[in-house]
């Protein structure tokens, strides 16, 4: 999908009414218009540019931007999020901000062109820490400031918590082109959360069954959910379906026009 959708519901001269959340990765831009009061999605659009440098991400976001003339808009809420392959979850009691770029140091090494943001994930008790390139952040606050950035996995995450479990173990997946988290919970309490990189679809396999393995848990004991740059027809389901007896794509809690929005929306979970 690399054009604007909208439903007929859609208003431009409203959109003081409407929640605006723009995703960005090394994948491309995405951005999404919603009815807060109505939960309904009135706007989507994606652009599969791929960015070959976390140095240029500034620079082509800004240019993206700049032809997007819905986006200039005054909105309701605007959320950020920074799909970022370089994460850590740090438990609340020994999570201490002034230390972060120091931590993230230790866990990733040399930060580069990156610096550091923390989301709190109130269901766990933790903060989830991650990198962002310095460029980009810095088109961010220049063009929103005060606007916090948000790592999808902090929407995902949430949405998880929030549906209505019936117990047991749940491993969900969020997938981009290159890499893909990993996120485990056992009858309801988060265990588990890393970031992998991927060549081959057999990857995935293997860190699953790694991940699995050190926990002592069956793969046919363990709902699946996937979300992200995944497909039903592609090679990674395929393979996935044939290993977990319960394996689905994460379904988005917003009403929409089925007919317009065709594409598959579990890739846009984190906004919507």
């Amino acid at each position: 999908m690399d054009s604007l959708k909208t439903d007929p519901k859609f208003d431009i001269n409203r959109t003081e009414e409407y929640k605006l959340s723009i995703q960005v990765s090394l994948d491309g831009f995405s951005f999404s218009v919603i009815h807060p009061g109505e939960k309904q999605l009135l706007a989507l659009h994606h652009s599969p540019v791929p960015v070959s440098s976390e140095n240029l991400l500034g620079r082509r976001f800004e240019e993206w931007f700049g032809n997007e003339g819905l986006l200039k808009k005054k909105f309701a809420k605007i959320r950020l999020h920074y799909s970022s392959p370089k994460i850590t979850l740090v438990p609340a009691k020994f999570y201490d901000y002034e230390k972060q770029n120091r931590l993230a140091r230790l866990v990733f090494g040399n930060l580069g062109v990156n610096a550091t943001r923390d989301n709190y994930w109130p269901g766990v008790e933790g903060n989830l820490v991650f990198t962002i390139p310095e460029s980009l952040l810095n088109v961010f606050d220049q063009t929103f400031p005060g606007i916090v950035v948000v790592h999808p996995l902090s929407v995902y995450n949430k949405r998880i918590l929030q549906e209505k479990s019936e117990g047991g173990n749940v491993m969900a997946l969020y997938f981009e082109k290159s890499w893909f988290s990993l996120m485990l919970y056992e009858d309801e309490q988060h265990q588990v959360v890393n970031s992998f990189g991927t060549s081959y679809p057999t990857d995935v396999l293997f860190y699953i069954s790694s991940v699995l393995k050190q926990r002592e848990l069956s793969s046919k004991n363990t709902k699946l959910l996937l979300a992200g740059d995944v497909s039903s027809d592609g090679e990674i389901y395929k393979m996935l379906g044939q290993w977990f007896n319960d394996a689905n794509f994460f379904v988005p809690d917003i009403s929409y026009n089925r007919e317009l929005f065709n594409e598959s929306l579990h890739r846009f979970i984190p906004l919507l």
